[in-house]
């Protein structure tokens, strides 16, 4: 202040625990920051009606400014001191136009920056949070109640790990994947019983809703297991075998993928696929 002479037109106030007797006073509030994502001072000022002059692409404020065709004419060039002061000195030399900005300012702040409205979200996505755990909670303790849930098909040869932590990662999968009923969430969740497509259940069980209800096999099986396309038949080794005479000739197709280790580093994968005509049902 000494050097550039302006220590007579420059003074710097002390702290104050109310701003808004200053906003009050203000005529023009100029963001000086090289980078601020979001200065609540900014905020504070334009719900006040006081226009806000800003650096481009040195703050999130300048943006908003910007994405109004009136606001826009705030925002100066990148570091232009000159500009700034430009814009800074017709706002002071014209009430007028200072009223109209403020006017502005103060319209689009109310709707952009409701505090009151934007804390009832949070509230709202924090309800929804624990509602989804409390769910989670409660689908896990009716799967692994029902006994109907096969550690072996979901986590494959790792007999390690409890049932009751897998059917907790099955659960916590299922959730990720919701909605569960669009395009490749299969990628992300494993079956958690033979016999049942908890997608397909998803997608097709008469009134069932994702985040209402919760996992779909949990809700599968709090209804009863009703039937439908997300149940088939399943074939195990120690089924019995029907008469010959019970049986229906059809068609098979087999498709075997394996991964051969070979005595290098590397390894080899391959498939075959078999045509088969046998008896079944």
């Amino acid at each position: 202040m000494e050097r550039s002479g302006a220590r007579d037109r420059v003074t710097f106030l002390a702290p104050a625990p109310d701003l808004e007797a200053l906003y009050a006073r203000s005529d023009v509030f100029f963001l000086s920051s090289r980078l601020d994502p979001m200065p609540n001072v900014t905020i504070d000022a334009a719900l006040a009606g006081v226009p806000v002059v800003a650096f481009e692409k040195a703050s999130g404020f300048a943006d908003w400014l910007q994405a109004d065709q009136t606001l826009g004419r705030l925002v100066v060039p990148h570091l232009d001191a000159a500009a700034a002061a430009t814009v800074i000195a017709e706002l002071a030399a014209d009430p007028g136009e200072r009223e109209r900005y403020g006017a502005a300012l103060r319209a689009a702040a109310r709707t952009a920056f409701d505090m009151p409205g934007y804390v009832a979200k949070l509230d709202d996505l924090g309800l929804a949070a624990r509602a989804a755990v409390d769910r989670a909670a409660a689908d896990i303790a009716e799967i692994t109640a029902s006994g109907e849930f096969s550690p072996h098909l979901f986590a494959g040869a790792d007999t390690s790990i409890d049932t009751v932590a897998l059917v907790s990662r099955y659960v916590n999968a299922s959730r990720l994947a919701a909605p569960r009923a669009r395009p490749r969430s299969g990628l992300l969740v494993r079956r958690p019983t033979e016999g049942f497509n908890p997608l397909v259940y998803a997608e097709q069980a008469p009134g069932y809703d994702d985040e209402r209800d919760g996992d779909p096999f949990a809700d599968y099986l709090r209804k009863g297991k009703p039937s439908g396309p997300w149940v088939h038949g399943v074939l195990r080794p120690a089924d019995p075998y029907l008469p010959l005479a019970e049986l229906t000739p059809c068609g098979c197709w087999s498709t075997v993928i394996s991964t051969i280790p070979s005595s290098s580093t590397s390894s080899w994968s391959g498939w075959r696929s078999t045509r088969c005509r046998s008896p079944c049902t």
